[in-house]
C-alpha cells in the first residue's frame, strides 16, 4: 500500500514538473514573439515617421 502511494506521488510530481516546464516554455515563446513584434512595430513606426516628414517637406515646397 505504501509503495503504491509513493508511486502515485512520484507520477504526480513528474506530471507537475512536466506541466510547469511546458507552461514556462510556452510563456518564453510568447515573450519572444511579443519582443519580435514590438521591434517590428517600432521599425515600421520610424519608417512611417520618416516618410511623413519627407512628404511634409515635399508638400510645403
Amino acid at each position: 500500500m505504501a509503495q503504491g502511494t509513493r508511486l502515485r506521488v512520484n507520477e504526480f510530481t513528474i506530471y507537475n514538473v512536466w506541466l510547469i516546464s511546458s507552461i514556462e516554455a510556452t510563456w518564453n515563446k510568447a515573450l519572444e514573439n511579443l519582443s519580435a513584434n514590438l521591434k517590428e512595430w517600432k521599425q515600421g513606426f520610424y519608417k512611417t515617421a520618416i516618410f511623413a516628414k519627407i512628404l511634409n517637406i515635399c508638400i510645403r515646397n
